[in-house]
């Protein structure tokens, strides 16, 4: 499975694996390597490097026949050029027919046929009939071995299906489109699973920097899709794992070769699932080579049973003679999961200890002699040799006393500071998932926990400004297991990769406070302050990016009327700094209790929190310009009061005028849809309490017009969606089979 990186939010990854392989296929190893081994540890390759594929005979997008045909042979061609890979590739005759939804089953999934499908769904319907409709929406494409045997491990037959409707010239919100530049390298990575390699985590910190000018180092079988001119080039660690699968004669003997095991802190028992690496000290970050420890132990896997000896292991072949590398180990970044695992498990195991280098002699689990942080001990790279035992023994790290949920540190009085490593901080199977991180289906790292309880209804800010990491902060409040978001950020700017949220609180109420790492693991030095202002209502005068969204209007008059809705939704259009506010849209599942907030029940609807905020004193740059004077009249256009569409707008409707009404001292005037003020009301940041604003299921959209005394009129709308229980979308993703 691949996923977008942040930086290219409307790039669509990759699906989960769909098809199982026949009986005989069965054991899944992840990462760099091979994704198909046998229980002996063998992986499954084409036999004598012969691989084939045949084309369907229909369009895919806006590309004609010919042209998808040319497409897939150059991608396909980019494996077989790896010097060192004893690769022939070849187009052995298109399928018989335009493969469609009507016939598609009677070419994915059948084995002894001698066809290896590449189907082109041009519009999507067949993703949707394999995967559920509105699926192909999220997934752009499946490809890997399909048939074989595990005894002996020989793959024979493959197949790919790719989704053309992110190709077909049409960019709406149901029909999402990427360019040509980045939809190719998604067939690059796809025909490398098709030949059976899975996914590498080489390069992580240049994954998520935001620095598209070391987006060279990132491998092209790296699980999410983040630059695509430069993943459309293997790396080499894409071109040492294609070699390893089928290396030539020259890969063995003119290579250099590392291998060794990644031991707990007793220095005996292997561990499985720590990402090992490889680095040139001459290029550390363009020849680098992945390993997952322990990734050809899969002892369930017919074949078997695996050597003991490859529980914990790892090896690098393909190392450039003469050159000296380091050997480091690191985290599996939690967000690789299922489909776009890497390593031995599909979801990412807590690496018991810090990220560290091999040291040589002063290797231990302890600090001294092995300091984690030392740059480890180079091993010289030697042509047809292998430097073994080249064992790494994991540091004990104690974790933080916050780590987990339930032993959250107490914040007991305002204003609040603290400063602590989280370098030891682990994530726990009930951590949630911070619905702020773009493209983040996974809990993020390295958790640690605050509490507080509410001394008053109010404002609460929290900030991690000053931590030396990329935090992600957010707010809850409900019980460990099961809380509800009431506030989330994961960056300040697109270039400040702190956070800071600002939310309502009300008196007596706990919330929980999680601060988390986005991207790689590894924690930090982290910086958290708080503070509490006591008021009816949260305000908008919060510095980015706040809590409130003043809508899409022109920046000096959006501090007139802004939205207030809990939880926060993610920030609109990152790529655009000036903005740097939330969405103005919010979806929401039924009985989903962090944006449901009608019990936790499914009932065919939901049941929004929603507060509107007048004469903003808002510093932000979207509101750059708006002086906040008064407010002389107030319409609610959406719901209509004339011509309301149910029972739900009647109700929406008037609880919003009614809130807005009451937010003058001597109280507004309600006619129709209309609120009106004698004298203008003139309080500066003032809000009505959230109100519940109930959707059924489908979507309603709320919108505004205040006007201010000398004349200034801020129209604003807001897009609120209640998705069935039963139907929560999928990650956008890449996968495998």
């Amino acid at each position: 499975m691949r996923r977008a990186d942040r930086r290219l939010r409307g790039v669509r990854a990759l699906a989960a694996p769909l098809l199982a392989l026949t009986a005989l296929v069965t054991g899944h190893a992840d990462a760099a390597g091979p994704l198909i081994v046998n229980g002996a540890g063998t992986p499954l390759v084409w036999s004598g490097g012969v691989v084939s594929w045949n084309p369907d005979r229909g369009t895919l997008g806006t590309l004609s026949n010919a042209e998808t045909v040319s497409l897939a042979s150059d991608n396909f061609a980019k494996w077989q050029a790896v010097p060192t890979a004893a690769l022939a590739i070849s187009n052995t005759g298109a399928l018989p027919v335009d493969v469609t939804t009507a016939n598609v089953n009677a070419f994915i999934g059948i084995c002894g046929d001698g066809l290896s499908p590449i189907v082109f769904d041009t519009d999507g319907s067949i993703t949707d009939s394999l995967f559920g409709v509105g699926a192909s929406n999220s997934i752009l494409g499946f490809a890997g071995p399909e048939c074989g045997s595990l005894v002996p491990p020989v793959i024979t037959e493959a197949s790919a299906v790719l989704n053309g409707k992110f190709i077909d010239g049409i960019a709406t919100a149901g029909n999402p489109e990427i360019s040509i530049t980045s939809f190719a390298p998604v067939l690059l990575h796809e025909f490398g699973h098709y030949l059976n390699l899975e996914h590498s985590q080489i390069n992580l910190l240049e994954a998520f920097d935001h620095n598209a000018a070391n987006d060279d180092t990132i491998a092209t079988m790296f699980p999410f899709l983040v630059n695509g001119t430069e993943e459309s080039i293997l790396s080499r660690d894409d071109e040492v794992a294609i070699s390893t699968l089928y290396p030539t004669a020259a890969f063995s003997t003119a290579f250099g070769r590392i291998t060794g095991s990644v031991l707990r802190s007793d220095g005996v028992t292997p561990f499985q699932g720590a990402y090992v690496i490889a680095r040139n000290v001459a290029d550390p970050r363009h020849d680098a080579i992945g390993y997952a420890s322990g990734e050809r132990y899969v002892p369930s896997a017919a074949g078997g049973p695996p050597a003991p000896a490859l529980q914990g292991f790892y090896e690098f072949p393909g190392l450039t003679p003469g050159a000296s590398y380091t050997v480091e180990i690191e985290q599996i970044y939690a967000g690789f999961t299922g489909g776009s695992s890497v390593g031995p498990f599909s979801t990412p195991v807590v690496l018991p200890g810090p990220a560290e280098f091999w040291s040589g002699a002063n290797e231990a689990a302890a600090d001294p002699p092995d300091d984690p942080n030392a740059p480890g001990t180079p091993i010289m790279a030697v042509a047809a040799a292998t430097t073994s035992g080249v064992d790494i023994v994991l540091n004990a790290l104690v974790p933080p006393p916050n780590d987990a949920c339930a032993d959250a540190t107490s914040i007991a009085a305002f204003p609040y500071g603290d400063g602590e490593s989280t370098a030891g901080a682990t994530s726990a199977s009930g951590d949630p998932i911070q619905n702020c991180s773009p493209g983040t289906t996974t809990a993020n790292a390295n958790s640690v926990w605050y509490r507080f309880t509410a001394p008053a209804d109010g404002t609460v800010t929290v900030s991690t400004t000053g931590s030396d990491y990329d935090t992600v902060l957010s707010a809850h409040t409900g019980a460990c297991g099961t809380l509800a978001t009431v506030a989330c950020d994961d960056d300040m700017t697109a270039t400040n990769l702190q956070s800071a949220i600002g939310f309502a609180v009300s008196g007596g109420t706990s919330y929980l406070v999680e601060v988390t790492q986005y991207g790689a693991p590894g924690g930090g030095a982290l910086q958290i302050a708080a503070t509490f202002t006591a008021g009816a209502a949260a305000g908008c005068n919060i510095p980015a990016p706040g809590a409130c969204i003043p809508g899409k209007g022109k920046p000096n008059s959006d501090c007139v009327t802004e939205w207030l809705l809990e939880p926060v939704p993610p920030i609109d259009r990152a790529k655009v700094p000036r903005r740097n506010v939330p969405a103005a849209r919010l979806a929401c599942h039924d009985g989903d209790p962090s944006c449901d907030f009608d019990g936790g029940i499914k009932d065919g609807g939901c049941t929004f929190h929603v507060a509107v905020c007048v004469n903003n004193d808002d510093p932000r740059a979207a509101a750059a310009g708006c002086v906040p004077t008064s407010i002389a009249s107030y319409l609610v256009k959406k719901p209509s009061a004339t011509r309301p569409k149910d029972a739900a707008d009647v109700a929406n409707g008037a609880a919003l005028r009614n809130a807005i009404a009451a937010l003058a001292l001597s109280g507004g005037t309600v006619a129709g849809g209309l609120v009106s003020f004698v004298p203008a009301e003139s309080i500066a940041n003032t809000c009505t309490p959230f109100q519940n604003i109930r959707v059924p299921i489908g979507a309603r959209t709320l919108r505004t017009r205040a006007a201010t005394g000398a004349g200034v009129v801020d129209t604003d709308g807001l897009s609120l969606r209640c998705l069935p229980a039963a139907a929560a979308a999928a990650a956008p993703r890449r996968g495998h089979h």
